[in-house]
Protein backbone atom coordinates (compact mmCIF):
# COMPACT_ATOMS: atom_id res chain seq x y z
CA UNK A 1 0.00 0.00 0.00
CA UNK A 2 1.23 3.81 -0.72
CA UNK A 3 0.46 6.74 0.16
CA UNK A 4 -0.24 9.33 -2.05
CA UNK A 5 -1.18 12.71 -1.13
CA UNK A 6 -3.62 15.45 -3.53
CA UNK A 7 -2.98 19.05 -2.62
CA UNK A 8 -5.60 20.83 -3.82
CA UNK A 9 -4.29 24.07 -3.25
CA UNK A 10 -0.96 24.87 -4.18
CA UNK A 11 0.37 27.15 -1.52
CA UNK A 12 0.14 24.18 1.14
CA UNK A 13 1.49 22.07 -1.26
CA UNK A 14 4.79 24.44 -1.42
CA UNK A 15 4.68 25.17 2.21
CA UNK A 16 4.40 21.51 2.86
CA UNK A 17 7.39 20.24 0.25
CA UNK A 18 9.67 23.30 1.85
CA UNK A 19 10.64 21.36 4.70
CA UNK A 20 12.55 18.45 2.67
CA UNK A 21 15.38 18.86 0.97
CA UNK A 22 15.25 18.09 -2.81
CA UNK A 23 17.51 15.56 -3.44
CA UNK A 24 17.35 15.43 -7.35
CA UNK A 25 14.77 15.78 -10.35
CA UNK A 26 13.60 12.55 -11.97
CA UNK A 27 11.43 13.56 -15.07
CA UNK A 28 10.10 16.45 -13.82
CA UNK A 29 9.53 14.84 -10.40
CA UNK A 30 11.11 15.99 -6.99
CA UNK A 31 12.72 13.09 -5.31
CA UNK A 32 12.68 14.64 -1.50
CA UNK A 33 14.25 13.00 1.21
CA UNK A 34 12.41 10.85 3.26
CA UNK A 35 11.51 8.58 0.63
CA UNK A 36 8.71 11.08 -1.85
CA UNK A 37 8.48 12.15 -4.93
CA UNK A 38 6.54 15.68 -5.43
CA UNK A 39 5.08 17.50 -8.51
CA UNK A 40 3.07 20.28 -9.16
CA UNK A 41 -0.05 20.67 -12.34
CA UNK A 42 -1.19 23.94 -12.30
CA UNK A 43 -4.33 23.49 -9.81
CA UNK A 44 -3.17 21.17 -7.58
CA UNK A 45 -0.14 19.08 -6.61
CA UNK A 46 0.77 15.49 -5.73
CA UNK A 47 3.02 13.92 -2.94
CA UNK A 48 3.66 9.98 -3.36
CA UNK A 49 5.89 8.05 -1.72
CA UNK A 50 9.08 7.19 -3.90
CA UNK A 51 7.68 3.20 -3.82
CA UNK A 52 5.10 4.27 -5.95
CA UNK A 53 5.59 2.06 -9.53
CA UNK A 54 6.78 4.61 -11.57
CA UNK A 55 5.04 3.41 -14.50
CA UNK A 56 1.91 4.98 -13.31
CA UNK A 57 3.04 8.64 -12.19
CA UNK A 58 1.17 9.40 -15.36
CA UNK A 59 -1.63 8.86 -14.15
CA UNK A 60 -1.44 10.74 -11.55
CA UNK A 61 -0.72 13.89 -13.90
CA UNK A 62 -4.24 13.81 -15.54
CA UNK A 63 -6.24 14.04 -12.23
CA UNK A 64 -9.84 16.42 -12.46
CA UNK A 65 -9.16 17.23 -9.15
CA UNK A 66 -11.21 20.65 -9.41
CA UNK A 67 -15.10 19.31 -7.49
CA UNK A 68 -13.23 17.97 -4.88
CA UNK A 69 -13.00 21.60 -3.65
CA UNK A 70 -16.79 21.74 -2.99
CA UNK A 71 -16.51 18.62 -0.92
CA UNK A 72 -12.84 19.22 0.92
CA UNK A 73 -13.54 23.03 1.79
CA UNK A 74 -16.95 22.56 3.60
CA UNK A 75 -17.47 24.56 6.61
CA UNK A 76 -16.25 22.68 10.02
CA UNK A 77 -14.24 19.88 7.78
CA UNK A 78 -11.79 22.17 5.67
CA UNK A 79 -9.09 20.42 3.82
CA UNK A 80 -6.27 21.54 1.52
CA UNK A 81 -4.87 17.52 1.60
CA UNK A 82 -7.18 14.70 0.12
CA UNK A 83 -4.35 11.63 2.04
CA UNK A 84 -5.31 8.71 -0.15
CA UNK A 85 -4.14 5.23 0.24
CA UNK A 86 -3.17 3.28 -3.25
CA UNK A 87 -3.17 -0.81 -3.06
CA UNK A 88 -3.29 -3.01 -6.08
CA UNK A 89 -6.86 -3.27 -6.07
CA UNK A 90 -8.30 -0.43 -4.44
CA UNK A 91 -7.92 3.32 -3.58
CA UNK A 92 -9.14 4.72 0.21
CA UNK A 93 -9.10 8.04 1.56
CA UNK A 94 -7.33 7.98 4.93
CA UNK A 95 -8.28 7.75 8.22
CA UNK A 96 -6.72 11.40 9.38
CA UNK A 97 -10.01 13.23 6.97
CA UNK A 98 -11.60 11.37 10.24
CA UNK A 99 -15.66 11.92 8.75
CA UNK A 100 -18.01 11.04 11.28
CA UNK A 101 -19.80 7.82 11.43
CA UNK A 102 -23.36 8.10 11.03
CA UNK A 103 -26.68 5.95 12.14
CA UNK A 104 -28.09 4.03 8.79
CA UNK A 105 -23.88 3.17 7.55
CA UNK A 106 -24.58 0.10 6.95
CA UNK A 107 -27.49 0.75 4.40
CA UNK A 108 -25.22 2.92 2.91
CA UNK A 109 -22.71 0.44 2.50
CA UNK A 110 -25.47 -1.78 1.30
CA UNK A 111 -26.85 -0.06 -1.45
CA UNK A 112 -23.66 1.08 -2.86
CA UNK A 113 -21.47 -2.21 -2.54
CA UNK A 114 -20.08 -2.03 -6.08
CA UNK A 115 -19.01 2.09 -6.19
CA UNK A 116 -17.73 2.33 -2.44
CA UNK A 117 -17.49 1.26 0.89
CA UNK A 118 -17.39 3.09 3.95
CA UNK A 119 -15.19 2.13 6.65
CA UNK A 120 -14.95 2.92 10.24
CA UNK A 121 -11.72 2.93 12.25
CA UNK A 122 -11.09 4.65 15.69
CA UNK A 123 -14.49 6.31 15.09
CA UNK A 124 -13.49 7.72 11.83
CA UNK A 125 -14.74 6.54 8.24
CA UNK A 126 -12.77 6.05 5.21
CA UNK A 127 -14.55 5.66 1.24
CA UNK A 128 -12.73 2.61 -0.03
CA UNK A 129 -13.21 2.26 -3.74
CA UNK A 130 -12.51 -1.14 -5.15
CA UNK A 131 -10.65 0.41 -8.74
CA UNK A 132 -7.12 0.12 -9.71
CA UNK A 133 -7.10 3.15 -11.49
CA UNK A 134 -6.62 6.39 -9.67
CA UNK A 135 -8.54 9.01 -12.36
CA UNK A 136 -11.59 6.50 -11.59
CA UNK A 137 -11.22 5.80 -7.84
CA UNK A 138 -11.37 9.78 -7.62
CA UNK A 139 -14.88 9.87 -9.50
CA UNK A 140 -16.31 7.19 -7.32
CA UNK A 141 -14.76 8.67 -4.03
CA UNK A 142 -15.92 12.22 -5.19
CA UNK A 143 -19.39 10.90 -5.62
CA UNK A 144 -19.39 9.23 -2.12
CA UNK A 145 -18.18 12.03 -0.61
CA UNK A 146 -21.10 14.24 -2.20
CA UNK A 147 -23.63 11.23 -0.31
CA UNK A 148 -21.80 11.60 2.90
CA UNK A 149 -22.22 14.96 3.10
CA UNK A 150 -25.84 15.03 1.72
CA UNK A 151 -26.60 12.90 4.26
CA UNK A 152 -25.27 14.46 7.27
CA UNK A 153 -27.11 17.75 6.05
CA UNK A 154 -30.57 15.66 5.91
CA UNK A 155 -29.77 14.13 9.31
CA UNK A 156 -28.79 18.00 10.63
CA UNK A 157 -32.10 19.17 9.15
CA UNK A 158 -34.78 16.45 10.31
CA UNK A 159 -32.57 16.38 13.79
CA UNK A 160 -33.50 20.27 13.80
CA UNK A 161 -37.12 20.03 12.44
CA UNK A 162 -37.81 17.35 15.22
CA UNK A 163 -36.66 19.52 18.11
CA UNK A 164 -38.65 22.26 16.78
CA UNK A 165 -41.69 19.61 16.53
CA UNK A 166 -41.02 18.68 19.89
CA UNK A 167 -40.58 22.30 22.20
CA UNK A 168 -44.08 23.30 20.29
CA UNK A 169 -45.88 21.02 22.49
Amino acid sequence: MTRLEIYINVYEFRNSIAKFKVQRILQGWMELEGGYLAKEFGRYAVVVESTFPKDRLKELEELDIGSFHEVLWKPGNFRNILPLQIAESYVETSYELCLQPFPGMDLINNVARDNFELRIKDCCVSIRVNETNIKSGLKLILNAFRLYYKIIEAQEETALSIAQKSLQL
